[in-house]
């Protein structure tokens, strides 16, 4: 991989993670975490919501979200670069036959 498609795949691992994270704050301070959505966003964000419910609660409230955040980028990037490296292994097989 060139250093501009890893730029790109680290932008597109970023954006569908902030989306989430995003979705999830306005999710949890409007209906409640408790509600429909907000059971589906956090069903959703596995495995990052599953480490951060891991974390002892502590007095701030910006620290599960960043360890979700933190953990789903690392697994939407690798995500992302495996099915890259699947299409390309394909796409090399197809040509050679």
């Amino acid at each position: 991989m060139n250093r501009l498609s890893t730029t790109k795949l680290v932008w597109l691992a970023l954006l569908i993670t902030g989306v989430w994270v995003a979705a999830l704050v306005i999710i949890d301070h409007t209906m409640g975490i408790h509600s429909t959505p907000g059971f589906w966003t956090m069903f959703l964000g596995f495995p990052g919501m599953i480490v951060a419910a891991w974390i002892p609660a502590t007095d701030s409230s910006i620290v599960p979200y960043i360890i979700g955040f933190v953990v789903n980028f690392n697994f939407y990037f690798a995500l992302i670069v495996g099915a890259v490296m699947v299409r390309r292994r394909f796409s090399k097989r197809s040509c050679l036959e």
